[in-house]
């Protein structure tokens, strides 16, 4: 009898969350079928579409596999998150391992057969934030249509993120922070602070939204708040931080970021200077993270008056998580030299952790051909994203 109660109340919850099961499924359809197929059948090329970001990650997991998570921040992934994610993905290395299973990193195979295992399952956690999504509309009374519109419109908001990127990370951590808000709506603070901390330590930038809920908790549960959030990240650093103190504090700290590639903001010159010189220059994210602190601390004092107006409180949360995007370089210059060009000759795929391109766009060495043969010499070509 007990069996059967269980599985009616399965049954209940997969149906109340209907719509992000249906958009989950899609995309990771659709996306590990463009990743495996697309190359092969749309631009004839015999190589996987791997998302390039997700293999240092990967990379970093198997550390944390091996037992020496002391070392996660000195092993050459470029790591400069905090590590619960590591511990999500280490399963997975540890499946792909016992098959022999290749990987992306550090060379660049045409088909890394670990993407069979790896790819579902990043985009699968990526679909976390959906559900918490679908959690919070029902929360403040979404009917009807909206709920299904949200649902997949949050799965096409996922595809750079999780399919083109690889950074599943950071959906989960949206996705546990979101879970929390629903909780601190609820009053069940204790939870809220317990989930925001496990957002915290998966992606340290969803912090912004810790003003918004500490305005939520008031003075009698702001300090349990406060502490169940930052709690998990610092009892996740200790062994880093103790085994190699200055590599771990300097990723953690400076968190490099490269004003030569990524569109610079007003606040750049105020970054010092981590490493390179010219393009490859380097300098810290700190100014314009401490600047969308700021803002979001701003936020949480004018929130203090929607304590009764949860739909407030929601559009709070959401303009704190952006606050990022107006203070921080984001996405890719275009370059001032962009050439239409060919394949190199050895060319296996595309390589992942490196832009080869420098910002040109490359085609097929047959359409390379046929552009040569088309176009004149001196025809102006309009580049449009």
């Amino acid at each position: 009898m007990g069996i059967a109660q269980g599985v009616r109340s399965v049954g209940a919850r997969l149906s109340n969350r209907r719509w992000p099961c249906a958009a989950t499924v899609a995309l990771v359809t659709i996306g590990m079928a463009y990743t495996l197929w697309w190359a092969p059948i749309v631009r004839h090329q015999q190589y996987f579409i791997v998302p390039g970001d997700i293999w240092g990650t990967f990379r970093a997991a198997h550390v944390i596999a091996w037992g020496d998570i002391g070392g996660i921040y000195a092993a050459g992934t470029a790591l400069v998150s905090f590590p619960a994610f590591l511990l999500v993905l280490a399963p997975v290395t540890m499946i792909t391992s016992a098959f022999g299973m290749t990987e992306d990193f550090p060379y660049y195979p045409p088909h890394p057969t670990a993407w069979y295992v790896l790819g579902p399952f990043e985009i699968l956690v990526s679909c976390v934030a959906l559900f918490a999504c679908d959690a919070l509309a029902q929360r403040l009374g979404a009917v009807g249509w909206r709920r299904p519109v949200l649902a997949f419109a949050g799965a096409a908001a996922l595809w750079n993120v999780s399919v083109m990127w690889g950074h599943p990370e950071d959906a989960l951590a949206v996705g546990l922070a979101l879970y929390a808000l629903v909780l601190a709506i609820d009053g069940r603070w204790t939870g809220a602070g317990w989930l925001f901390g496990a957002a915290v330590a998966t992606q340290p930038l969803v912090i912004l939204m810790l003003p918004v809920l500490i305005a939520m908790a008031g003075k009698r549960n702001a300090a349990g708040l406060l502490m169940r959030s930052i709690l998990p990240a610092v009892l996740l650093l200790v062994a880093p931080l103790y085994a190699e103190f200055h590599i771990t504090a300097k990723a953690i700290l400076d968190q490099p970021n490269y004003p030569g590639v990524d569109h610079a903001t007003p606040w750049t010159a105020l970054a010092p200077h981590v490493s390179g010189h010219g393009k490859g220059v380097a300098v810290a994210a700190g100014p314009g993270r401490i600047l969308a602190l700021v803002l979001a601390c701003g936020l949480g004092w004018v929130a203090r008056r929607w304590r009764d107006r949860p739909e407030l409180l929601v559009w709070a949360a959401c303009v704190a998580l952006t606050l990022r995007c107006l203070t921080e370089k984001l996405g890719v210059s275009p370059g001032g030299e962009v050439y239409v060009h060919g394949l190199p000759n050895d060319f296996r795929g595309p390589s992942g952790l490196a832009d080869w391109t420098e910002g040109c766009i490359a085609v097929g060495n047959a359409e390379m051909d046929e552009i040569w043969r088309a176009v004149a010499d001196g025809t102006p070509i309009e580049i449009r994203p």
